[in-house]
């Protein structure tokens, strides 16, 4: 908020989105959730692959869609920035993304 200088509407909005995408997300993470649960459930010492392999595929498809809705909210803040907030934003990311870069 500060680093971009948000006004007042642009939190509030961003706020809204944000709670909008969450309860839209909610089924998702439950399912995600359910899915992890069946995968920690299968016992190591007697591995079954097909018993593996569909909660593996069906979390791999959730893990997809919760991706692709993050990447959809992302975007949807990006379009309530002004143009010199969008320049900051790119700046930050460029920043992190070479920071996390060096890491490797």
């Amino acid at each position: 908020v500060d680093y971009l200088n948000l006004s007042e509407s642009q939190v509030e909005a961003i706020q809204q989105l944000m709670l909008q995408e969450q309860q839209n997300l909610e089924p998702l993470m439950t399912e995600l959730r359910t899915t992890r649960a069946k995968l920690l459930a299968v016992s190591s010492e007697h591995i079954n692959e097909k018993e593996v392999k569909g909660p593996a595929d069906k979390e791999a498809n959730v893990l997809a869609k919760l991706i692709v809705a993050n990447a959809r909210m992302q975007s949807k803040i990006y379009k309530l920035l002004n143009p010199d907030q969008q320049k900051k934003l790119n700046d930050l990311e460029r920043t992190q993304g070479a920071a996390t870069m060096e890491v490797r």
